[in-house]
């Protein structure tokens, strides 16, 4: 049974989000994505207290272990962070990447909350990873290219605020 199954039954819980993927992530002790969270002040004590805190424990989903819409996009993105990184087996690791890379939700909440700088966990998780170093410095500059253009800083990530609506459709 994965990790991130196991802590949402620990929660009580029969959906798949974000948080779950999170905490799966840090669950495996042993893996090296659990080692770099840990060199951040990570542990899973931590980020399961905090997720308890934010998320409760005992929600059902209707249909058990369903991925919630975010954790489905979150799982594409580990698909692509690895690809990007030349790596062809999704791990822990391409995961965590997609968590941050995804900038919203309860672990993007738990790493801020927690003082962590995102930037240098990405940094220091795909020098873990050894990557190439070409491919390294590739993505390390298309990742501080979209940070510079903050394309997340959209009405998404803002709270209380909904998009316009084009004057064409609000007649």
């Amino acid at each position: 049974m994965p990790l991130y199954v196991r802590e949402a039954e620990r929660l009580g819980h029969n959906g798949i989000g974000c948080e779950h993927l999170f905490l799966g992530v840090r669950a495996n002790q042993d893996g090296l994505t659990a080692q770099v969270l840990a060199r951040h002040g990570v542990t899973l004590d931590i980020v399961r207290a905090k997720t308890e805190e934010i998320v409760g424990d005992g929600w059902q989903d209707s249909v058990r272990w369903s991925f919630s819409p975010r954790a489905t996009v979150v799982c594409r993105l580990a698909e692509i962070e690895g690809e990007r990184l030349g790596q062809l087996e999704t791990s822990d690791a391409h995961t965590l990447l997609a968590l941050i890379t995804e900038g919203c939700g309860v672990p993007i909440n738990i790493l801020l909350g927690l003082g962590v700088e995102v930037s240098e966990l990405r940094e220091d998780l795909i020098n873990s990873l050894q990557v190439p170093d070409t491919e390294r410095e590739l993505y390390l500059r298309q990742r501080k290219a979209y940070e510079a253009q903050d394309l997340r800083a959209g009405w998404w990530n803002t709270p209380g605020k909904l998009p316009d609506i084009p004057s064409h459709l609000s007649g």
